[in-house]
Formats: C-alpha cells, sequence, structure tokens
C-alpha cells in the first residue's frame, strides 16, 4: 500500500490527538486555523486532509460569527483550495447532532457538510460521530458522570432521551479504515 500523506486540521482537539498518536508509517502535518494560515498554505503534497476543528464543549464562545466560521465556513474554503491543488480526499469529523440532538451546533455542522456536499472532483467523507469518550476526554459524557455521581439518587425517569457514545478508540481505528476508502459518504 503507498504511503498516505495527511494533513490534520485542529491537532489540539481531543480526538485528533489520540489519531496522531495511533498512526503507524504514515507521514502527516498538522495545520491551525487559529489564525489565517490556512489560507496561503500549500495542500498539493498531501493525499488526504481531516478536519477535525470545531467549536464545542465552549458555553463561553456566544461569537456566532467565529462559531460558524470554524465549524462550517472554513473547511469549505478550505476545501476548495485543496482540490484546486490537488489533494483528492477530505475527511470532515462532524457529529450525530446534525439529525436534531444539539441545535446550535448541529445546525452549523450539517450547514458545513451540505457546502462540503457541492464540491466537485474531491471525495468528501462525513464522519458523524456520536458523544465520544476516553482517558481526558473534556466532552459530555464525563460531565454527566461528574453530575450524577454528587447525587445520592440516581434520577430514573421516562422519556425519549438518547445518548450515544463510542471510545476515542474506535474512533482512531475507523479514520484508520475510513483512508482506505475511497468513496464520498456519510460514515
Amino acid at each position: 500500500m503507498e504511503r498516505v500523506r495527511l494533513l490534520i486540521i485542529g491537532p489540539n482537539s481531543f480526538i485528533a490527538k489520540f489519531f496522531m498518536q495511533q498512526l503507524k508509517n504514515k507521514f502527516y502535518t498538522t495545520l491551525s486555523v487559529r489564525g489565517d494560515v490556512w489560507k496561503n498554505f500549500d495542500y498539493s503534497s498531501y493525499d488526504v486532509i481531516i478536519y477535525f476543528a470545531a467549536i464545542v464543549h465552549h458555553p463561553e464562545i456566544t461569537d456566532e460569527v467565529l462559531y460558524n466560521r470554524v465549524n462550517a465556513e472554513i473547511p469549505y474554503e478550505m476545501a476548495k483550495l485543496a482540490v484546486e491543488q490537488g489533494v483528492k480526499k477530505f475527511i470532515y469529523i462532524s457529529t450525530m447532532a446534525v439529525v436534531g440532538l444539539a441545535p446550535r451546533f448541529g445546525n452549523i455542522k450539517l450547514r458545513g457538510e451540505r457546502m462540503l456536499s457541492q464540491i466537485d472532483r474531491l471525495c468528501i467523507q462525513l464522519v458523524r460521530l456520536p458523544n465520544v469518550y476516553g482517558q481526558n476526554c473534556p466532552g459530555t459524557f464525563f460531565h454527566r458522570i461528574e453530575q450524577l455521581s454528587s447525587l445520592k439518587i440516581l434520577p430514573i425517569y421516562k422519556n425519549d432521551y438518547k445518548f450515544s457514545l463510542i471510545s476515542v478508540e474506535n474512533v482512531a481505528v475507523a479514520l484508520n479504515r475510513l483512508l482506505l476508502i475511497n468513496e464520498s459518504g456519510v460514515f
């Protein structure tokens, strides 16, 4: 198998950090979208871009323009630049919340998915993750465990609340397998 040249966007995310630790015999570079470097970056030496960057689990960030920019507009603009420079695949880490589970984050990620799907000549893979857990995870699962651990009685009630989980280890395995698939789609 030919060596895949990866560009990891958002290397400081929990999932990206774990994924990079698991990469074996793969060439990868990281890039942040916190500045404007990505706008003039040379994407031509990469086969695949994996976009991990996102604003999530940060209720203190109320700037809707920034929220939209990082979660929808930058990935779209980056993918357009990348396809012009010969990149073959763009993997967008999205969320199951696009089906209405978390309106603010889900709606913006869905917007990003729709924008990316309009790009021709580029394999677009949309990875809709549920809540991800793992050691030192900053996300929803461990916050809920902390909240519940302070209670003397576990509140159990009947409703249609759905809460799906995946381990960060399984996400890394799935992403490595996805690198071998050259078809656009939702995964």
